[in-house]
């Protein structure tokens, strides 16, 4: 193994959640000034966020692939494939990205419409979906770069690039929302200028990185850009498949949430909810993608029996560690929330989702950290059929038994995702336990 490989996941981990958790919490404290513009402002974002989630996920279909291709190939010391699996998934997602762009923006009338945004809400989610569908084609190229740089071990210059966007981010909404140097306020349309503009920057940081950084090995490797093509189809497709679906069971979910209320009660509670709640996955999806980096790599030098191993103890502590976090979370709830909200019934609602949140994050910890785990070592095709039937199922359907029916309101919503997190995270250990997905890599 060459030394851009040799990597603890202590080395790999730290960079990751800290670049994640510098990110959430930019996107809690930006959450936190359109609070005080006013609660209807931050449920805006947070229904049009619903949506556009459902855009930036399409992107995953190369991404998710490449990140696949590359590990495993760099594990077998054939490192000129990770060159061309980047070629190929810039390619692919900038014509994609401009695509679905022009789409967002020429359209975002309709999705705001569709997803049934309370009216007060509306003019704010209207202007906010426009600005970020302009400017779409952004999230498709920064994806694919950043996976180059963590597939050689490099997991630091991403956050480095990070930490530079959202501290930029950061400035313009205080700029934007309370007229700091003069500034005119503006509100939701600064959120979303602050936004855009942090997203050149990560952009062109992590590109820098990537050109001056990385020294890719040459070897002899014999391999077409198509067969690369198949491979990255062969683990992102279905991994996207899964995570669009997901996003649409959320989407339904939202829609749900939308019409319990005129004043939109319901749903800025969930946007709270959730920009609170994002604290205890961001522990688990940064040890998922450390952990899915090192079983890629022992994949690729044929050590599928350490990769087993190494992950299931990684899903018992990183499991023990979000309860823990959602936990105190749910302790502290009535101090946490009050930081966005005085009002009493949102406070409320808050509190109860942050009670069952606790449950989810055991689910969500376990889909995490052993599902990207089937995924990079090629077994991505179980993942999005156990995601086919229980999404609906319990995260539709329960949502809607106990939301609506049982008129539980946001809070019967999050027992409805809770069990689907729940559900599907007992097949993947399952599904892990059983060792077929040693099976399944993309080098033969």
């Amino acid at each position: 193994m060459n030394k851009t490989t040799r990597k603890s996941l202590f080395q790999l981990f730290i960079p990751i959640f800290a670049e994640s958790t510098l990110m959430l919490l930019v996107g809690s404290i930006d959450t936190l000034m359109v609070s005080k513009v006013s609660d209807t402002a931050a449920g805006a974002i947070g229904a049009s966020n619903s949506f556009i989630a459902l855009f930036i996920i399409s992107f995953n279909i190369i991404s998710s692939g490449v990140m696949a291709v590359m590990t495993q190939f760099i594990g077998a010391k054939k490192e000129s494939v990770a060159v061309k699996a980047l070629k190929i998934g810039l390619l692919i997602n900038s014509i994609l990205g401009i695509i679905l762009s022009s789409i967002l923006f020429i359209f975002a009338k309709d999705f705001v419409q569709l997803m049934n945004v309370p009216l007060k809400q509306v003019d704010d989610a209207l202007m906010y979906t426009k600005i970020i569908g302009a400017t779409l084609f952004l999230n498709s190229i920064t994806p694919i770069i950043s996976s180059y740089l963590r597939a050689f071990g490099h997991t630091a210059l991403p956050m480095y690039s990070s930490i530079a966007s959202n501290i930029i981010n950061a400035i313009f909404n205080a700029i934007w929302i309370f007229g700091l140097l003069g500034a005119p306020v503006i509100g939701v349309k600064g959120v979303a200028l602050a936004t855009v503009i942090s997203k050149v920057c990560n952009l062109l940081v992590n590109l820098i990185f990537a050109l001056m950084i990385v020294k890719p090995k040459k070897d002899d490797y014999q391999i077409g850009y198509g067969d690369v093509l198949k491979k990255i189809i062969k683990i992102g497709l279905p991994a996207a498949l899964e995570t669009t679906l997901y996003n649409i069971a959320m989407a339904m979910v939202s829609r749900m949430i939308n019409g319990m209320d005129e004043e939109g009660i319901n749903n800025t509670a969930r946007s709270y909810a959730q920009t609170i709640t994002h604290f205890s996955y961001v522990t688990a999806i940064s040890l998922a993608q450390a952990n899915s980096i090192m079983v890629g790599w022992a994949i690729g030098e044929k050590r599928q029996e350490d990769a087993y191993k190494f992950t299931l103890k990684r899903w018992k502590y990183g499991t023990l560690l979000c309860i823990g976090v959602a936990s105190l979370v749910a302790i502290f709830s009535n101090f946490i929330v009050g930081l966005f909200t005085s009002n009493k019934d949102i406070l409320r609602l808050c509190q109860m989702i942050l009670i069952i949140d606790i449950a989810l994050e055991i689910g969500r910890a376990t889909n995490l950290i052993l599902g990207i785990a089937l995924k990079n070592s090629g077994d991505a095709l179980y993942t999005v059929i156990i995601a086919i039937i229980f999404m609906f199922v319990c995260g539709v359907g329960v949502s809607y038994l106990f939301g609506v029916k049982f008129e539980y309101m946001v809070a019967g919503c999050y027992i409805g995702l809770a069990l689907d997190e729940i559900v599907r995270g007992f097949f993947m250990l399952l599904r892990w336990r059983s060792k077929k997905w040693m099976e399944k890599s993309l080098i033969k």
